[in-house]
């Protein structure tokens, strides 16, 4: 299961850029410049790299700050596209469907135990949601 905005709509050139933007960023300890991320993907053209790191920017997997040398940072989603691990976002908005799912069961029908865990489910996306 992928958490990610979505990996069928990143090319395979793109998820390269994000991944040489994590490697370079966890090998280096700071975020990697357009010219470093186009030596690490055997790319020749920077700007072939800036149009994928555009690309990235829109889907919410990486962030620039303007003025900065090094501005290509991960965010939490792109992190988890490229770690496959989820991020709270994600748990919330998957907490969320699963709670609307229950709920449109039919309350006479549902036992004891499953009301607790409804319940439960409700109680953790509630507290998610508190935390943004």
């Amino acid at each position: 299961m992928t958490y990610s905005p979505g990996p069928q709509r990143l090319t395979p050139e793109a998820r390269r850029v994000l991944q040489a933007i994590h490697d370079l960023s966890e090998e280096r300890g700071v975020p990697p410049t357009l010219r470093e991320v186009t030596e690490a993907t055997g790319r020749r053209a920077w700007s072939t790299v800036a149009y994928h790191v555009a690309t990235l920017q829109r889907l919410g997997l990486v962030c620039s700050y303007p003025g900065q040398p090094r501005g290509t940072y991960l965010t939490d989603a792109g992190r988890a596209e490229v770690t496959g691990a989820p991020t709270i976002d994600d748990a919330a908005r998957h907490l969320r469907a699963a709670r609307a799912i229950l709920h449109g069961l039919d309350a006479e029908r549902i036992d004891r135990p499953f009301a607790w865990a409804v319940q439960a489910l409700h109680d953790i996306a509630a507290g998610l949601e508190g935390e943004h």
